[in-house]
């Protein structure tokens, strides 16, 4: 019926077709005739223009600048300054993309394609089972090796979990026959989610042994060795060689009574915390890292800390969904319901794709002209587009417009080019995303204009005496420092009140709505699935993982995040970059700025050193060593607030964890026949007398700010103090003469400008 019902959907799009005048309809990648199909091997890679001249630059600068160091010899003030200020040069910055998605959607063929390595990612398309159950992560390699590390869960982590989930197969197992209550979807998913677990692992000999003999046999001493071990490598020529030996650790096995092919063979994506893989060649991968992530977290704590970390860290999430009802299928916009807190306000997304992939399917290509195929895919494909657009507008919440971006991709036509060119399938816009992104962050770029500017310092303070001068100008940017600071100092205290006042109608109306959150929560009917359910909640700590989570926490702090959500998007933007960075190919590090926090009063800092330049020549390369010290700790100070204004938003959860924390332990030791009311009259009566809480979790936040304000002021004064001193006040007899080491890194710096215009 689904396949009927696409055929008449196509035939519907075929009649809006407007005959074309051009040859779009016939492929112009066989012009002469051949096969249409073209081997993936044929495929051509998209490399960033000057990286291996990059790559040949960034350790020769490296090793000139590690003898100057050597050369600072003379302990004083001054070496040990320009000793920092060098050792400061070597950062290397990474980008973290989230790929998101349910079974079957294409992530994993997406990710083969955008870094052309056909064959190193499994995907469900090619599985007898579901793929990619565990967090893996993509990035370069350093050599020519296709590499794999595998990290496990401690062997007392695993074995906290194993105690949880056969004591809930248990529960299961031992339950009379009851009437369905509203809970039974969800409590069917989370048994198929441990039977599932521990058959992968166990196999049916789960259900015969203990606890103990699973956690201490013989028999499964292959597993305790895992465990103890903590990490696994793998080093192969080729990819596909790596993707089969990782396949037991990173595919989901299937269940016994779903397929016969799990027999003898053991998976243990269980006791997998994190798998990295490393490929070499991969420009597109110098400074970005694709992560392969769940929907959701894991029961399992460790994992589960490792999964928000990970999730809060991209700049950029993909969420990946099949196009056939892209727009009205759930499934994506459920994860990125779920995941909306963590890359949000909680995180540091700057930019959400919306994906839509397997864009060349139609399911009627049979019997047509490749040309009205083509046409047929390209008008289907700009309707889903906009329809799923329309969604967005619709779910925005707590991003801005510009937050979103939508592609309709194919991964097998861009490596088959059967009626699509590959601009065609949106493959190449997203490895110019990653190319850009590569350029935001450009180690070599960055490392040599700060070596230039540090070596033409030296070379000029060392043949010039500190004067009255310099003097002058140091008094005049010391006083324009104080004024910024003022500025700074300001704005920041703004934004204390203004959370302040929003989080005090954030605590009246959780004291208001407590009751009716509590009804919410707790007055379900007591049939056969709540009490395990809620037992699982209070297990957990106020969160039951299943499909579907259940969070009392996220429900009781909601009111004080609600308060705030607004505001706080307003203070801490993420997605000022964005727009430059989609599909722009010419985009520099230069063109971009990564982060305004604070109405952009950090990223306004200026010591007005280009003035001073044109009255005071002679001082320039003082001045512009200044003006990259401005650039520095601005880099920095938005570095820290980019980190703690997560730790900002997130402790008003946190509080109402631990508040709540002793109510749950309290509620997980009731037992017996009368359990399930034991535990509601618990959690009900705990939250009633706690009302504190609220209170307490505004003053935690708002301690937070204070906090941040101070370290800003003092980063920004201290680091700046120093290079304006330093810079223009020492006498610098002691300086060594670097001219023929000024004159090798000048070659190089105009190089790298020269190729980037």
């Amino acid at each position: 019926m689904e396949e009927q019902n696409t055929s008449q959907e196509m035939d519907s799009l075929a009649t809006q077709v407007v005959p074309s005048t051009s040859n779009k309809g016939k492929r112009k990648s066989n012009p002469q005739g051949k096969s249409s199909k073209q081997p993936a091997a044929k495929q051509k890679r998209v490399s960033t223009p000057g990286k291996n001249s990059e790559a040949m630059i960034l350790p020769d600068i490296k090793a000139i600048m590690e003898e100057v160091t050597a050369r600072l010899q003379v302990q004083n003030e001054l070496s040990a300054f320009l000793k920092k200020k060098i050792t400061e040069l070597d950062k290397d910055k990474r980008v973290q993309i989230g790929v998101f998605g349910e079974t079957g959607a294409g992530k994993s063929s997406l990710i083969n394609a955008i870094i052309d390595e056909e064959n190193l990612l499994p995907s469900s398309d090619e599985c007898t089972s579901a793929c990619t159950s565990v967090i893996i992560k993509v990035e370069a390699s350093v050599d020519d090796k296709y590499q794999a590390l595998i990290e496990f869960l401690k062997t007392e982590e695993w074995n906290d979990e194993l105690w949880y989930l056969l004591q809930s197969a248990g529960d299961k197992n031992n339950e009379e026959t009851a009437d369905d209550d509203d809970d039974d979807d969800d409590d069917d998913d989370s048994n198929d989610y441990i039977e599932n677990k521990l058959s992968a692992l166990y196999g049916e000999e789960w259900k015969k042994n203990s606890f103990k003999d699973l956690t201490e046999k013989k028999c499964f001493s292959d597993i305790h060795e895992l465990l103890k071990s903590g990490t696994k490598t793998f080093t192969c020529k080729t990819a596909m060689d790596l993707s089969g030996k990782l396949t037991p650790y990173t595919m989901n096995s299937p269940l016994p009574s779903q397929s016969k092919t799990r027999k003898g063979k053991r998976y243990y994506w269980p006791i997998v915390k994190c798998v990295t893989v490393k490929v070499p060649n991969k420009d597109l991968l110098q400074h970005v890292t694709l992560v392969d992530l769940p929907g959701s977290g894991d029961c399992n704590k460790s994992r589960d800390e490792m999964w928000k970390r990970i999730v809060g860290d991209c700049c950029v999430v993909w969420i990946v969904t099949e196009i056939k009802r892209a727009a009205s299928k759930e499934t994506a916009w459920k994860i990125l319901s779920r995941v909306s807190r963590f890359i949000g306000n909680g995180g540091e997304c700057q930019l959400i794709c919306f994906i839509c992939s397997k864009s060349d399917t139609t399911g009627i290509s049979h019997g047509r002209l490749p040309g009205e195929v083509h046409k047929l895919i390209v008008n289907r494909n700009t309707q889903a587009k906009e329809q799923v657009k329309q969604k967005i507008k619709n779910k925005k919440k707590p991003f801005s417009d510009n937050c979103f971006e939508v592609f309709t991709v194919s991964s097998r036509e861009f490596l088959q080019k059967e009626h699509l060119d590959p601009e065609e399938t949106e493959i190449p816009k997203l490895q110019r995303l990653l190319k850009n992104l590569n350029n935001l962050h450009s180690e070599t770029k960055n490392y040599v204009s700060g070596a230039f500017t540090i070596l033409s310092l030296i070379q000029d303070a060392k043949h010039k005496k500190a004067g009255d001068k310099n003097e002058n100008v140091c008094a005049e940017l010391k006083n324009t420092l104080g004024c910024k600071y003022e500025q700074i100092k300001k704005e920041i205290e703004e934004v204390y009140k203004t959370f302040e006042k929003c989080l005090s109608k954030g605590v009246e109306n959780s004291k208001k709505e407590d009751e009716n959150k509590l009804k919410k929560l707790l007055d379900k009917e007591d049939g056969r699935g709540f009490h395990r359910t809620l037992k699982s909640v209070v297990e957990g700590g106020g969160v039951h993982k299943t499909r579907k989570e259940i969070n009392f926490n996220v429900e009781l702090a909601s009111c004080l995040t609600n308060s705030i959500d607004e505001k706080f998007s307003k203070i801490f933007p993420c997605a000022s970059w964005s727009d430059t960075i989609r599909i722009n190919p010419a985009v520099t590090y230069n063109d971009l700025t990564y982060f305004r926090p604070f109405n952009g009063s950090i990223s306004a800092f200026s010591l007005g050193t280009d003035l001073l330049t044109t009255e005071y020549k002679d001082l320039k390369l003082q001045l512009d060593f200044l003006k990259m010290e401005e650039e520095k700790i601005k880099e920095k100070l938005n570095e820290t607030i980019r980190i703690e204004k997560k730790m900002i938003y997130n402790s008003l959860l946190e509080t109402i964890e631990t508040k709540m924390k002793e109510c749950y332990e309290e509620a997980a030791k009731c037992g017996g026949n009368g359990k399930l009311q034991d535990m509601k009259t618990i959690i009900k009566s705990h939250v009633r007398s706690n009302k504190e809480m609220y209170e307490e979790a505004k003053n935690a936040m708002l301690e937070k700010v204070d906090a941040l304000k101070r370290t800003i002021l003092e980063d920004l004064e201290n680091a700046m103090t120093e290079s304006i001193e330093f810079s223009l006040r020492t006498d610098n007899n002691s300086l060594p003469d670097v001219s023929e080491e000024l004159e090798r890194v000048t070659k190089h710096h105009d190089e790298l400008l020269s190729s980037q215009h």
